[in-house]
């Protein structure tokens, strides 16, 4: 796949993932777009057969909410069991689940954890396959870790849905979370990982906690994983909940039905998110080159990057066109690098090559 090809799939997906029959919003006509292809497909030209790739992620905040009964990450779960509705881009025969306790102040017990094939709601829609951790089905992470559980044969397909159960068996605090899931997730009291059903999970919940990430071994056809890598647009705010029509979801179903080469495709997106400034809601996140590295190249088999960020800074300001060039140094040389800056106010510099 062109550079060009990339692009233009990106942009088209970009006005297609808003709402049917609606116009494009402000922020799309007044592009405040740090838009920045990073590709690295000729790096994987000679690999051949089966790899790793990310096909899931949902970029890890610290805990803090608008409204805890919708997301009570403020204050934390205990003795519950969270299930996370994920939506996959690629598929493979064999999965890994990344769990989190990235923004946790102390480390933190995980009781068990499942996986299963979604459903319906809360209900599995296939069997529920217990998750272990160098053999074990629970774990201690440190405060600010995070952990893969080993690998288990399970295939799974693109765009398929997988529910990721956890239980926390103590008062965890303040949670590990990724805020605006535009995904109905649900809560149980007791250890209900085991459960198909969803009679358990009486509580829906706005936000996924303590699942940071999803990989598979993917064909040979899978060359990595597209990043998109960005702040509310890319992380689907006004996106109708639990349909899947972020942009980056429409991407990866576009290079999903590609017959040759492809990508996997991830959502780093962070609402709220800023290229420099921390703001003092935690579910924003931290600054986009503190956490590019972590959420872009990163992640297992990362291809390419696409970076639209800066609608929340302000980007016609030169220091954010530096922050741009920041995260792209952040891929430690591992990545070749160009970009499209846009200016979202009168006289701010447009198609600035960065």
């Amino acid at each position: 796949m062109s550079f060009a090809e990339l692009i233009r799939l990106s942009t088209l997906t970009q006005q297609s993932g808003r709402e049917e029959n609606q116009p494009a919003p402000r922020h799309f006509r007044f592009t405040c777009v740090g838009l920045l292809a990073c590709l690295l497909l000729c790096a994987g030209a000679g690999v051949q057969g089966q790899r790793w790739v990310v096909t899931w992620q949902g970029s890890p905040t610290p805990g803090g909410t608008f409204y805890s009964p919708g997301c009570p990450s403020d204050v934390g779960l205990n003795n519950q069991t969270i299930r996370n509705i994920v939506h996959l881009s690629a598929g493979g025969d064999t999965v890994r689940v990344r769990l989190s306790n990235n923004a946790g102040a102390n480390p933190l017990q995980f009781g068990s954890a499942t996986i299963s094939v979604g459903g319906t709601g809360a209900a599995a829609g296939g069997a529920v396959t217990p998750l272990h951790f160098s053999g074990a089905s629970s774990i201690l992470i440190a405060a600010g870790g995070e952990v893969l559980s080993d690998p288990i044969a399970m295939t799974v397909n693109p765009l398929d849905n997988l529910d990721i159960s956890v239980y926390l068996p103590g008062v965890t605090g303040p949670t590990t979370q990724h805020y605006l899931a535009a995904q109905s997730n649900y809560l149980a009291t007791g250890d209900a990982t085991g459960s198909a059903a969803a009679a358990p999970f009486t509580t829906t919940i706005s936000c996924w906690m303590f699942v940071s990430g999803v990989e598979v071994r993917a064909a040979s056809k899978v060359r990595g994983t597209l990043v998109a890598f960005g702040d509310s647009i890319t992380d689907g705010y006004l996106s109708t909940t639990t349909a899947n029509h972020r942009y980056p979801d429409d991407l990866a179903k576009a290079l999903a039905a590609r017959k040759g080469d492809t990508l996997a495709v991830v959502n780093a997106g962070v609402t709220g998110n800023e290229l420099l400034a921390i703001r003092p809601q935690l579910e924003f996140g931290y600054t986009a080159p503190f956490r590019f590295a972590r959420d872009g190249s990163d992640q297992a088999g990362a291809k390419a990057v696409i970076l639209l960020e800066g609608i929340n800074g302000g980007c016609s300001r030169p220091q954010d066109m530096y922050a741009d060039r920041h995260c792209c140094a952040h891929s430690r040389g591992t990545v070749d690098c160009a970009g499209l800056h846009r200016g979202a106010f009168g006289g701010a510099a447009a198609d600035e090559r960065l």
